[in-house]
């Protein structure tokens, strides 16, 4: 009973890096809010803390024209389907599908 619990939580320790890697996105994402609550802790006047707003805003912005651009792209382009079946080819899956269903 000892081993399975240990099994599993060395499968876990093994795994579980691999499944919540982070992409580069949401890292830049990540580091540009982190650096939001440093600066706001040492600000001292509101200009400061707009100062680290616009800061954020300027980061924000980088993060999603670079990383994040790409990662759309990627993500756009294995999104890309294949043409639609001719009327051949639907015919055909027609034909083996009522064939199918008519079997006993």
């Amino acid at each position: 009973m000892i081993i399975r619990p240990g099994i599993t939580l060395s499968f876990l320790l093994f795994v579980g890096p691999l499944v919540f890697a982070q992409s580069p996105c949401s890292d830049c994402l990540r580091s540009t809010e982190n650096e939001m609550k440093v600066c706001l802790d040492s600000a001292i006047s509101v200009d400061d803390k707009t100062a680290c707003e616009d800061k954020r805003d300027e980061q924000l912005k980088a993060c999603s024209d670079g990383e994040c651009k790409i990662e759309r792209e990627k993500r756009e382009q294995k999104n890309d389907f294949p043409p639609p079946a001719s009327n051949k080819q639907m015919n055909f899956l027609h034909s083996a599908v009522d064939s199918f269903l008519a079997r006993p």
